[in-house]
């Protein structure tokens, strides 16, 4: 794939220039928390930045009450559940389509502080096209970041603002706040439908490094994300399920051939063998994650059916039979 030279990230038009900031709020059930979600940035955005929000086609009312509540805030309603690529693809089409410049993807568990979306926005529209994400921290544990590279590591300094290091370029990127700017889904395409949940926005990311974009942190801004409350928690067997399937696509779209296969199931040890720790708090040896994959234990067997799923290419939504058998 022809790629280009990556750009400085710090020479963006500044938002003198009237850039405009569309904020896609993907909703499915929980109006508590979208309406907390809409409410942090209804009444302290800039008059550049609009409000859409995309309903995943959750239960009965909740569309209703989000168009009582936020008359102002204009609100697409679709007749099924495209996950969180094909729910965002709506909402992307339709800022592209009506000229917006950037693109902001927003789970509806995010929360901005007063003032972080007048931030949020100045942040974007000072940079060239390129990936950003705030710092992001736990809701019910405000001091613990879930997403900021000077304190979680692993990421470097890219720039100093106001005398200290704020501005931090990535090797991945994150789906719960992602800045995205019209130049990169023009040049990259939009998100892979194929993930449904889970790991579209690495798969996004890579597709955006082959054209010479950056991922980065402007950790000055700081929001608060409750964490996959549409899932039921932080760890559930269908987030397992969707990880493990697609962290296989991942790994397929990656490199063709016989590699495919050894890179993947390295790659699925190693998700794997995290959340066999998780669940089981405690460390684990390989024995022991064998013998955990192989029991009952629904995360176990969610990983059993994302594999069987990836090798028999079903794609998209999990099946009536796989959500069934993993229900609590």
């Amino acid at each position: 794939m022809k790629t280009r030279p990556n750009k400085s990230i710090g020479d963006g038009i500044p938002s003198k220039n009237h850039q405009r900031v569309l904020c896609i709020v993907l909703s499915f059930n929980g109006y508590d928390d979208t309406a907390e979600c809409l409410r942090s940035l209804e009444h302290n955005r800039p008059e550049e930045m609009d409000i859409l929000v995309v309903d995943n086609a959750s239960a009965k009312g909740t569309t209703e009450q989000l168009r009582l509540n936020f008359p102002k805030i204009e609100l697409v309603a679709l007749d099924e559940n495209l996950g969180w690529a094909g729910g965002n693809n709506v909402g992307i089409r339709i800022g592209l389509s009506r000229g917006y410049d950037w693109i902001c993807l927003l789970n509806n568990d995010i929360v901005f502080p007063e003032l972080m979306a007048k931030n949020w926005f100045a942040a974007l529209t000072s940079l060239a096209p390129c990936l950003v994400h705030p710092s992001i921290y736990y809701w019910d544990e405000p001091m613990v970041p879930q997403l900021h590279p000077g304190v979680d590591g692993g990421t470097y300094a890219f720039g100093a603002v106001d005398g200290g290091v704020s501005r931090f370029v990535m090797d991945y990127a994150y789906g719960a706040c992602l800045g995205i700017h019209r130049t990169i889904f023009e040049s990259v395409g939009l998100l892979d439908e194929r993930f449904f949940l889970q790991l579209e926005e690495t798969d996004f990311h890579t597709r955006s490094k082959q054209f010479g974009f950056q991922s980065v942190c402007e950790s000055g801004v700081k929001i608060f994300h409750k964490e996959s409350r549409a899932f039921g928690g932080r760890r559930t067997p269908m987030k397992t399920y969707y990880a493990t399937r697609n962290t296989l696509l991942l790994i397929g779209k990656k490199q063709g051939g016989s590699a495919t296969l050894l890179r993947g199931l390295k790659s699925l040890y190693w998700t794997t063998s995290n959340i066999a720790r998780s669940v089981s708090n405690q460390e684990i040896t390989r024995l022991g994650f064998l013998r955990w994959l192989i029991s009952s234990d629904l995360n176990a067997k969610a990983v059993r059916f994302g594999v069987r799923d990836f090798l028999l290419c079903r794609f998209g939504r999990a099946s009536n039979e796989v959500a069934d058998q993993l229900k609590l």
